[in-house]
């Protein structure tokens, strides 16, 4: 899951921003999501069942989130990360 990623912003060049969600916000898009993919995948320790990872869990560590939110919102809002189309 990207529960790092999603704190930085949306990197899809989309005209509009998408808004930056909090940590509560966050958490509770990951547990939904992984309630939709227990529907077709087994959970577990076993040799064959998944594993859902939340890439925050490393990358929340690194400080490295908050730079990039902060200097994402700088370019967005100096407009150099205008649509490439």
């Amino acid at each position: 899951m990207g529960g790092g990623t999603t704190k930085v912003g949306d990197p899809s060049f989309r005209a509009d921003e998408r808004p930056l969600l909090t940590t509560d916000q966050i958490s509770a898009n990951i547990d939904g999501m992984g309630k939709v993919f227990a529907r077709y995948l087994s959970y577990g320790e076993g040799k064959t069942d998944a594993v859902m990872l939340n890439n925050a869990e490393w990358l929340d560590n690194l400080n490295y989130l908050d730079s990039c939110a902060i200097s994402g919102g700088i370019s967005r809002s100096t407009g150099c990360c205008h649509s490439r189309v």
